[in-house]
């Protein structure tokens, strides 16, 4: 039997009401921006370019989906060619649990085709030559800390 609460009508496979499902995709949304704004508050960007120097598959994504939210589509596309695949993606995440069995393995199959995309996008972007992704292993953290550890081991056996 549907109960009701104060979120709304929950549904009876599930359990959940639209608003919780909201709840959780808000609260998503709201970690990953404060990540976000964090990161660059610290100067790091991109977590895995400043541990690493390489740029991640979704490299430019944050800058992509701002443009995206303020209508400026060329520029959005500039900065990553997938962001128009952000949006609905994270809809049908939010709403995964109403989807019935048979969309339920659809999107399973999406999920791969669209990290599939992801990666080959990425090679094509790198080897392109997109400045947005120009690889520099010295600028990250692990080497420098990598040259360090090596400066005090030299040091160590004189």
């Amino acid at each position: 039997m549907t109960g009701f609460t104060a979120a709304g009508i929950r549904n009876k496979e599930n359990k959940r009401s639209t608003a919780d499902e909201l709840r959780e995709a808000a609260g998503l949304a709201a970690g990953l921006g404060a990540a976000a704004l964090i990161f660059h508050a610290l100067g790091i960007g991109c977590p895995i370019r400043w541990l690493t120097g390489i740029p991640c598959a979704g490299c430019g994504m944050t800058r992509a989906l701002i443009s995206f939210a303020t209508c400026h589509f060329r520029e959005a596309v500039r900065f990553h060619p997938m962001v128009f695949a952000v949006p609905p993606a994270f809809l049908l995440w939010v709403f995964r649990r109403r989807l019935p069995g048979r969309a339920k393995s659809m999107l399973r199959k999406a999920v791969w085709a669209a990290a599939g995309a992801f990666i080959a996008v990425y090679a094509v972007r790198i080897f392109a030559g997109d400045p947005l992704l120009h690889p520099d292993i010295r600028s990250g953290v692990l080497w420098k800390l990598a040259k360090e550890a090596g400066n005090v081991l030299s040091v160590l056996r004189q």
